[in-house]
């Protein structure tokens, strides 16, 4: 299979990629690694909001991210914190879908 490079760029404010640079530091990680990451991620959280059939729960979701976000409160995705959260995330998931 052929590899392809792709270049991504994306403005973003001086303040937005100082604070990102200094999370990267903090993570041990390159910017680029920190931003596949986050992107995961982010692609993970969309198909699975885009799994949940009923438009209330989606709006909870929602409201249950964002709350996130503001809240301030991080963890790095490579804890045990993060696999324990992505684990109740998807059994939450999984009994939806059972039912």
């Amino acid at each position: 299979m052929d590899q392809t490079t792709v270049t991504i760029t994306i403005p973003i404010s001086d303040e937005l990629a100082e604070e990102f640079e200094q999370l990267a530091r903090e993570e041990g990680c390159t910017e680029s690694q920190l931003f596949v990451r986050i992107f995961s991620f982010y692609v993970s959280l969309t198909q699975s909001i885009r799994e949940l059939p009923d438009s209330q729960n989606n709006q909870r979701l929602e409201k249950m991210v964002l709350e996130g976000l503001e809240s301030g409160r991080s963890m790095t995705l490579d804890s045990p914190e993060w696999d324990e959260f992505w684990k109740r995330i998807k059994e939450r998931i999984e009994n939806k879908n059972a039912k």
